[in-house]
């Protein structure tokens, strides 16, 4: 705007989570004071007597050196104010904990921290040039799709997410620079091999064919070649292989082929096709297959490839792979590829006239236990190297494997991974250099680690899952936590995990943890109302058999917060004093919008009961924004452990938190990292935090590389489990004291509080006195200077201000009143979306203002709430506004309808009127430096909201932040309904919903 004379505008926001209302915000309070021998940061809490917590008053807040005061307002967590009496206070100071990152076990790139493809499925795609080596997924998530490396493997370049939403790559090839992609859901994809960049894509699928849910296996487009000129694709299901134009795509010729399971072509430009258990040739001008090796010399072919400098033929077995595409895509075969399941697992090298030259591996695979990585277990894939050697990938199969191997068979590198998503890895209480972890779904790799060199090494390979590991009587058992609790004892014998007792049979109790001591018991949930100890009867033959029922030991409180019932617990945590703790996540509302975890619940605590059942404290509280502050957080999973005197608890959405046993917070285990052992990037976890376990060094063992009594995390990657050494636990400092509230302080305090929250939040709005004079809106922030804007944080950061007046907007002696909004946005990331102006809320970055009649008490949109969305939209991304109503006012004329349905991801949402405001109002106008942008927006107030000094109505504000690339939507940040609501996006801009009781109320000035 320009020309304009502002109005100082007077802000008034009180934070969710401000405890200040009381004796603080009256000028008085109940000090604190205490002396510090250091710097360091500063925990409180307020205990009633008898121990039990009623407020958290700091959470590692930075103090200094000697005395200090801190001022309780006599308000417990609830914001109640307490009842006259004797109260305790508790301090702890810490110097935080550090995180040394040691090295990942389950995948193993250069560096060590790198990212690897893959998680739910793994690397079946594999392709290579002189250049390098192409590495793609089946079906990850969160993990990147694939990348090319160097021989060398220096990475040269990422493709981070999939194409399409949970389909992944089973094939691929290079011809000509580039490369050459089949997606499982059968469309083929270009993308220039030296830079990744994707420039062509078809679908080739036939008409009958029907489109794959997510990671299923059985594809009718099971694999294609590029050389020569030519691109071949194979349909197995169609008995037909097909010619496809390189530059379009099209269908050019095609050929008769009995179940075509895999496709390579020859220098020479014919086609070798895996037709049942034999090879054929044909060619464009010669159709009729010619057999190149004969059916008796293989046992369930799935792949080939051709060594372009000799000719020779490789083909990879894969009987397992075979039998369970089989049985989908042609029925009336499946029981011959059914029979004989313990043939077909070698690599064969033929020569060009199908003469037989060498075979590796065993030829009934890899067999489980001790692990032998010259054998194969379910190659998907195969090509041959430009050494004359040759490359294979199992993704199926422990320990999911892309390796490379030599002219003469030799093993020359392992590449391991993605293991399986939020995946789980123990250390042994014993040895911290044996772990345990999952790896392809029902099975798990027994590993060993060499902290001094920062390595790892498969020992063997077992079915089964992954737990806590314990030993009694000189024997293994692996634990399985939760879902089904399971105990396994190891028989390595005969290779197995052999189950001894399944929890689940005699305790409906699925989510808990196992005790520390060797008679494995077990804490589970009844009802999630009643913590349960299950308790082992008796040993026979190495086998516990458990009490039914079990002994119920504590009961659970109730929340008096109002976010209704519990939600759950998710797992439970015993420390050596036998105290039990939980973390308790308490629903508020139903899964909507996003619905990510954090969106789920109102409320987390962790909470503890001594040995005898009596219930200890509760702390913790639920993140308002979508950067949880100290003492928050968006979705307490669970405990992790118990260690040093402290509870870790995991969250589904941020990192550990860490509270000690008296209920005072610590910290977060990875908020400290060092980055002299690794960059940043080696401390972040997975995108869902649902494993993680903590282990002691014990005091007697001799570990290279570790020292006794080192604390060990190990976290849960997006495929893998990073291991980091946790310090800082020997610098705790703690401190106590005692506090008294009168009877006439508590009655002060009751009056106080009472009447500050008679008094709702507002938000104050100028009159911008424009006369006759015409608003520019341009983007340009500088004549909004002399109004007060309020601020949309992410945590403490601030990403944006808002700039709030109201006026004319439409120049003239009757012209419209409405609402004046800027936005002064910082972030890194662009100002840029893909949508269209019917689309506008869609992708990329935006703004938005919400606002509608005051009604407090209203949940649901209806007539005159008005949602306002500008973002960039088009080819010249020029800032369009669009105006949304879900409902039309009372008396608008129905030719003022314009219905659109949206499908979002709770449904779909109809507004009776979506259209775009005039051309004109609205502008945003990128920072020359990158660090953000500015929009400007003009929007009309209209019945039932007639602008006017006094009108009082309810209004919100959010910013909508990117991916780096511009073109999806990750991050709402509202400015007022800090309820966790809308803050996680994924690709859509969030759910068309709109929720008026979480707005603000605001007056026109």
């Amino acid at each position: 705007m320009k020309n304009v004379s502002v109005v100082t505008a007077v802000c008034v926001v009180l934070s969710l989570h401000s405890h200040a209302a009381g004796l603080e915000a009256a000028g008085a309070g109940i000090p604190i004071e205490y002396t510090l021998p250091q710097d360091g940061r500063v925990s409180i809490v307020i205990c009633e007597k008898g121990g039990l917590i009623v407020r958290e008053l700091l959470h590692a807040a930075p103090r200094r050196q000697g005395k200090n005061t801190d001022t309780w307002d006599g308000l417990d967590e609830d914001g109640k104010p307490v009842s006259a009496g004797t109260f305790a206070w508790k301090l702890l100071l810490t110097q935080g904990l550090k995180a040394e990152y040691l090295l990942t076990v389950g995948t193993n790139p250069i560096p060590r921290w790198e990212t690897w493809p893959g998680n739910h499925c793994s690397i079946c795609a594999i392709a290579c040039a002189d250049s390098g080596l192409y590495i793609f997924n089946n079906g990850g998530e969160g993990c990147i799709m694939g990348h090319k490396q160097a021989w060398d493997e220096k990475r040269l370049w990422v493709i981070p997410h999939w194409f399409e939403a949970w389909m992944g790559m089973t094939s691929m090839a290079c011809m000509d620079g580039q490369l050459y992609m089949l997606q499982r859901n059968q469309k083929v994809y270009r993308v220039d091999a030296a830079t990744g960049k994707r420039n062509a894509e078809w679908d080739v699928a036939m008409g009958d064919d029907v489109k794959l849910a997510p990671y299923s296996d059985a594809s009718s487009v099971t694999d294609l070649d590029a050389a020569a000129g030519q691109l071949v694709v194979c349909f197995t299901r169609h008995n037909v292989v097909k010619w496809l134009d390189p530059q379009s795509g099209e269908v050019v010729d095609e050929a008769p082929i009995r179940e075509p399971w895999g496709v390579a072509i020859v220098p020479d430009g014919r086609v070798l096709v895996i037709s049942n258990d034999r090879v054929v040739s044909i060619t464009r001008r010669n159709k009729e297959p010619k057999v190149v090796i004969h059916a008796g010399r293989l046992k369930a072919p799935f792949r080939l490839n051709v060594d372009p400098k000799t000719g020779n033929i490789l083909v990879a077995e894969n009987r397992p792979a075979r039998a369970s595409w089989v049985a989908v895509l042609l029925p009336d075969a499946a029981a011959r590829d059914k029979a004989d399941l313990a043939t077909g697992q070698q690599v064969k090298r033929f020569a060009k006239d199908g003469t037989l030259l060498q075979s590796f591996g065993s030829p009934g695979g890899r067999l489980k236990g001790k692990y032998d990585p010259s054998n194969f277990d379910g190659m998907y894939d195969i090509i041959a190297a430009p050494d004359g050697g040759f490359v294979i990938a199992e993704p199926n199969s422990p320990p999911r494997r892309v390796a490379r191997f030599d002219k003469d068979g030799a093993l020359l590198r392992e590449w391991y991974g993605g293991q399986c998503y939020a995946n789980r890895g123990d250390l042994d209480p014993e040895d911290p250099t044996i772990m345990w972890l999952s790896s392809a779904w029902g099975n798990v790799i027994q590993a060993r680690i060499d902290y001094r060199k920062k390595s790892w090494q498969v020992l063997a390979t077992y079915p089964g899952a992954c737990g806590a590991v314990r030993h009694r009587n000189g024997q293994t058992y692996i634990c399985t936590p939760s879902g089904a609790p399971l105990v396994q004892r190891l028989d390595e014998a005969n290779a197995r995990l052999m189950p001894v007792a399944d929890l689940s049979k005699t305790n409906q109790r699925f989510w808990g943890s196992w005790s520390l001591g060797l008679g494995f018991d077990y804490y589970g949930l009844e009802d999630w109302t009643k913590v349960c100890r299950v308790a082992v009867n008796e040993w026979k033959d190495g086998i516990p058999i458990y009490k039914d029922p079990p002994d119920v030991i504590a009961e659970v409180p109730p929340l008096e917060r109002p976010f209704g019932s519990s939600r759950g617990f998710n797992s439970l945590a015993e420390d050596e004093e036998e105290n039990v703790y939980a973390a308790d996540s308490s629903g508020r509302w139903p899964p909507y919008g996003q619905g990510w975890w954090g969106a789920t619940v109102g409320a987390n605590r962790v909470l503890k009961w001594d040995k005898a059942g009596k219930f200890q404290w509760a702390v913790g509280r639920h993140a308002a924004g979508s950067a949880p502050g100290p003492g928050e957080g968006k979705y307490f999973w669970g405990p992790v452990g118990v260690v040093k005197g402290c509870i870790v608890v995991r969250d589904v959405e941020s990192p550990m938190h860490v509270w000690d046993t008296d209920g005072l917070w610590v910290g977060r285990l990875l908020e400290d990292p060092d980055t002299q052992a690794a960059p940043p990037s080696a401390y972040a976890l997975g995108s869902e935090n649902f494993a993680g376990s903590l282990h002691v060094v014990p005091a007697d063992a001799t570990v290279p590389g570790l020292n006794p009594g080192d604390v060990l995390f190990v976290g849960s990657g997006q495929n893998n489990n990073p291991v980091f050494r946790i310090t800082g636990w020997d610098k705790f400092r703690r401190q106590s004291g005692a506090l008294t509230i009168s009877t006439e302080q508590a009655g002060k305090l009751s009056v106080r509080v009472k009447a500050k929250r008679s008094r709702p939040d507002l938000i104050y709005i100028p009159h911008l006195n424009t006369g006759h004079g015409t608003i520019a809106v341009d983007g340009d922030l500088r004549e909004w200077k002399d109004v007060r804007p309020v601020q949309i944080k992410d945590g403490e950061t601030v990403v944006a201000q808002v700039y709030l007046a109201w006026g004319i907007i439409v120049p003239g002696h009757n012209g419209a009143h409405g609402l004046m909004a800027a936005f002064d946005v910082t972030t890194d990331k662009p100002w840029k979306s893909a949508s269209t102006p019917q689309l506008a809320f869609q992708g990329g970055a935006a703004v938005e203002l919400r606002f509608g009649p005051l009604e407090p008490a209203r949940k649901a949109a209806g007539p005159g709430d008005v949602r306002v969305v500008a973002a960039p939209v088009g080819q010249g991304g020029r800032t369009v506004a669009v105006e949304m109503m879900p409902a039309l006012p009372e008396g608008w004329a129905q030719n003022a309808r314009k219905p659109a349905t949206y499908r979002t991801l709770n449904g779909t949402v109809t507004f009776d009127c979506v259209q775009p405001l005039p051309d004109g109002w609205a502008a945003g106008r990128p920072r020359a430096d990158g660090s953000g942008y500015t929009v400007e927006m003009l929007i009309p107030l209209r019945p039932p909201l007639p602008a006017g000094p006094g009108l009082r109505f309810r209004i919100d504000a959010s910013v909508v932040l990117p991916d780096a690339g511009g073109t999806k939507s990750l991050l709402r940040l509202p400015l007022f309904s800090r309820d966790g609501a809308d803050m996680g996006v994924v690709d859509t801009y969030f759910d068309s919903l709109l929720r008026p009781q979480n707005w603000v109320e605001a007056v026109l000035e």
